[in-house]
């Protein structure tokens, strides 16, 4: 949203010289603001832990719970979902991938083209 942005940018602007990187700090404020973390409650420099977060750095726990919630869902969903909608949604973030999917599931039966019901979405 652009109130999300403008926290992010504002936050990122009071941290001059604190900030290693501006660009991995922005992506990982950014997934956090997504999942309910307002920017100015992040740490300036963020710990490394491996090559298995975004930037390097590990998702926020609702993020991990998002993202289980997700497999999930794709689990669940019918077979009439193509792999390329099913490839669509995992480029999503999973906060927004789940919103769709579960509304594909709840209205499946009045949905005739699933694949096409998640790329309008």
């Amino acid at each position: 949203s652009p109130d999300g942005a403008l926290d992010v940018i504002q936050s990122l602007m009071g941290r001059r010289g604190e900030v290693l990187d501006n660009s991995d700090w922005v992506i990982n404020a950014v997934d956090r603001y997504n999942d309910g973390v307002h920017p100015d409650s992040l740490p300036s420099v963020f710990r490394p832990v491996g090559p298995t977060g975004k930037g390097g750095f590990p998702p926020p726990m609702r993020g991990r719970e998002l993202a289980e919630r997700l497999e999930e869902l794709l689990q669940q969903a019918p077979p009439s979902l193509d792999s390329r909608a099913r490839a669509a949604l995992q480029d999503l973030h999973p906060a927004e991938a789940v919103d769709i999917l579960e509304d594909v599931l709840n209205k499946q039966d009045e949905i005739r083209n699933l694949s096409a019901f998640v790329f309008r979405a």
